[in-house]
């Protein structure tokens, strides 16, 4: 019977391996492709790379993450961050996520994923000390945010008496309200 399950389990081991092996060609392929400018072929080896990759193999999310950053596509990049968090929750997944949280005013997740981050990071003293008043600016930017948005609310923009439809009507001039 010992012997049965110790088979069963190098087997196992073994397919997660050769799967895993196939899921690093796809990704450094995929890699090759996007730096010779081929995107679409990129993304394609990349999803395939994702589909074959199982623990602990969390490069090609994290990667898929980093082009969405770059592209300004932040809800695409938490949610390829959270995948790489089920597959392998490494630290620079939550860090990485903190960002993407933050650039859509999601401070809360924000901070959450950041706490992640400093829990699971192997940090020198210095580093630990700068990441932690890293956290205290994210802290801060929420509460300057959310007092901004409680303040904007009652102000309201009036036209100058020396301005005229021309000037009024150029550019991005304000329309008279904020966004929330």
């Amino acid at each position: 019977m010992a012997w049965l399950l110790v088979t069963l389990f190098i087997s196992s081991s073994q397919c997660v391996v050769a799967q895993n092996n196939k899921a690093m060609q796809l990704y450094e392929k995929a890699i090759k492709t996007f730096r010779e400018g081929n995107e679409e072929k990129g993304w394609d080896l990349l999803q395939k790379s994702m589909d074959k990759a199982e623990a602990p193999y969390y490069q090609p999310f994290i990667f898929a993450g980093d082009l969405q950053l770059k592209r300004g596509d932040y809800r695409s990049a938490v949610d390829y961050f959270e995948q790489s968090i089920a597959v392998q929750p490494v630290s620079i997944a939550f860090l990485k996520m903190s960002f993407a949280h933050k650039a859509l005013y999601e401070w809360d997740q924000s901070i959450a994923a950041y706490e992640q981050y400093l829990n699971r990071a192997q940090l020198t003293t210095r580093r630990q000390e700068e990441a932690l008043a890293q956290l205290e600016q994210l802290k801060f930017a929420k509460s300057a945010y959310e007092a901004y948005v409680l303040d904007s609310s009652s102000i309201r923009f009036e036209k100058l008496s020396f301005s005229d439809e021309k000037m009024e009507s150029t550019g991005n001039r304000a329309s008279g309200t904020l966004p929330s």
